[in-house]
């Protein structure tokens, strides 16, 4: 059996829409997709965490609005806690678009 050169290389067959024009970009396309996945699974963190943040500062606040300055006969209207709430909320989910 004769043996292969190493500067002969084996021919490459693409089959479909889209052929490349070289191996490397197939490469590169599969790269940047992994990439795309990756920089999507850290935004879907980086929200999760920022929304259960928000929900423990609300959940904190609630309970001092509602019941520790009342025990100290102080009282707040209600568009003060609500107006905080939302506040928290909005920039948990807007800090989204930086």
């Amino acid at each position: 059996m004769r043996e292969r050169d190493h500067d002969e290389q084996t021919p490459q067959f693409y089959i479909g829409p889209n052929t490349p024009s070289d191996p490397e970009s197939l490469l590169d396309d599969a790269r940047q997709r992994i990439r795309d996945e990756d920089s999507k699974n850290r935004e879907s963190h980086k929200l999760a965490r920022r929304l259960l943040i928000a929900f423990v500062l609300i959940v904190l606040l609630g309970v001092m609005f509602y019941l520790i300055l009342p025990h100290y006969k102080l009282r707040l209207p209600p568009f003060v806690p609500i107006l905080c709430f939302i506040a928290i909320a909005a920039g948990a989910i807007l800090t989204l678009r930086e």
